[in-house]
């Protein structure tokens, strides 16, 4: 057992060299976290590629052959908003023969759950007087089975009391679990399967839900896991590393009066435990960001937007990948003859050289310490001043691709060199990147959404899903844990122990 330091009787420099012994110990175990985390995206890069594996098979399955789209009509892509300006209430087709009547749920429920009260075993007098009879769809991998949930009721003989279980139905009033929701929403979201489509399969398995309830189960959904939500966004901003990255894309909203809306992103560094914000915003103003970032002391990676300066508190890193690309743009429309002497290919080999050695020090698991000095020296220094000299001493033609290239880094040259300043900054902002290229394929099957309301759930369920899959969690099953645990009264206590990066399943 070690022996406690007594602090009052050592001197100065002791007390320094403790505090320099303990700086390399947290360095280590950042290092180590690193590692943590580079296995950690491995499993999710795997459950990543096997979710665009079923995108694709699903796209053979369900794509679209010959057939018009029975949105075309409608003229609504993104069905998941439309309940927002209709009735919520279960819809039925009434000339449908397989729509859900009484008699078809009791022919086809294989299941039956009967409930009585807990009263009967202590109260002699109870009278059984009838039942209420509801019916659910449960949800089991490959398999739906409807279960018949017979809930008695009692009567006190002598006070004339009813008694009956009460049990909690995050869906009530309607035929949906858990189960099923989880399934429906991460079949749109993760595997891009919209709900005319979805409706149309289940139809063929023998279950009539219209796309109209299928919506209605996504925003009771959202509204369910929206604490999850607000708590993810509270662990982002306190990140205990002070990096966030931040990127954005469009959405068009049918009932807001704008060709175009904004999807913002906000994602932790990979040092830290991967959460994933999306939100929904009528404007791409600066104020989003600022309102968003209030509270937030630290780094902001990004592509050099100008909407997020000026943040007060906030430091801006620009990605060196998107300062790369304006070369390779101008590389890519020259002849083999004029890129041997080409300025921008000096300049794209240094950067790459840069990521290069950058990936290799943390590949090795150096510490944030031993990364920034390697940056401020060595082989990363001098590829990084050849690239600052190339720029300072280039000639460009006036308004040229060139020229825009250049400038795009010396005018901002402060803000690209603060990689030099903090060894957990990461050279580019790739993980937003990737972290908004989903929504952008998910885009492509809803195309636009009807409401605002109908944006903000599906970016709640969105933010809820990718944050799962970055912590190798299967995103059906954490949504449809989410959705069977968090109750109205659940504790904040409670909810950090539902976070994906803690929860087992």
């Amino acid at each position: 057992m070690k022996k406690a330091v007594k602090f009052n009787s050592i001197t100065k420099s002791e007390l320094y060299k403790l505090y320099l012994r303990g700086l390399r110990k947290i360095e280590r175990l950042e290092a180590k976290i690193y590692a943590q985390q580079e296995e950690i995206a491995k499993q999710a890069a795997e459950l990543e590629k096997k979710n665009f594996q079923l995108v694709q098979r699903n796209k053979i399955i369900f794509g679209k052959k010959r057939e018009k789209n029975p949105l075309a009509d409608t003229n609504v892509a993104n069905e998941a908003e439309t309940i927002i300006a209709s009735s919520k209430k279960e819809v039925t087709k009434k000339n449908d023969k397989k729509s859900f009547t009484k008699e078809y749920l009791e022919e086809h429920h294989t299941d039956e759950l009967v409930l009585t009260p807990e009263e009967i075993e202590t109260i002699p007098d109870l009278i059984h007087f009838g039942d209420d009879i509801t019916y659910k769809i449960e949800y089991t991998p490959a398999k739906r089975k409807i279960i018949k949930i017979i809930n008695k009721k009692y009567i006190d003989k002598k006070s004339g009391k009813i008694y009956q279980r009460i049990k909690e139905d995050p869906f009530p009033n309607s035929y949906c679990t858990p189960s099923f929701a989880s399934e429906s929403i991460n079949n749109k979201f993760v595997l891009g399967i919209p709900y005319y489509r979805q409706e149309n399969y289940l139809v063929e398995d023998g279950i009539s839900i219209s796309r109209q309830n299928l919506s209605n189960y996504q925003l009771k959904a959202s509204e369910i896991v929206k604490p999850m939500y607000e708590l993810l966004k509270e662990k982002l901003l306190e990140t205990s590393f002070h990096i966030i990255h931040a990127d954005e894309t469009t959405l068009r909203v049918i009932n807001v009066p704008k060709a175009k809306c904004y999807i913002w992103l906000f994602n932790s560094c990979f040092y830290d435990k991967p959460i994933f914000i999306y939100l929904f915003n009528k404007t791409r103003s600066a104020d989003v960001p600022k309102e968003f970032l209030k509270n937030y002391q630290g780094y902001l990676i990004s592509d050099c937007y100008s909407g997020y300066n000026e943040i007060p508190d906030v430091v801006n890193s620009y990605c060196w990948a998107h300062a790369r690309r304006k070369f390779i743009e101008i590389i890519d429309n020259l002849t083999d003859e004029l890129k041997k002497e080409s300025i921008s290919v000096k300049i794209v080999n240094e950067i790459d050289n840069m990521f290069y050695l950058d990936k290799k020090y943390r590949e090795e698991q150096y510490t944030a310490s031993e990364i920034k000095e390697m940056r401020n020296s060595g082989e990363f220094k001098k590829s990084l001043d050849k690239v600052l000299d190339l720029l300072h001493s280039a000639d460009p033609e006036p308004k040229s691709p060139f020229e825009a290239a250049v400038e795009y880094i010396t005018k901002r040259e402060d803000s690209f060199l603060e990689i030099l300043n903090d060894g957990h900054l990461e050279l580019s902002n790739n993980s937003a990147e990737r972290g908004i290229k989903p929504f952008v394929m998910a885009r492509k099957n809803f195309l636009f959404s009807l409401s605002e309301e109908g944006a903000d759930s599906s970016m709640i369920l969105f933010s809820i899903l990718q944050t799962a899959i970055a912590n190798a969690r299967d995103p059906k099953q954490y949504l449809e844990y989410l959705l069977k645990h968090i109750k109205k009264n659940t504790t904040k206590e409670e909810l950090e122990y539902l976070l994906p990066s803690n929860i087992q399943f």
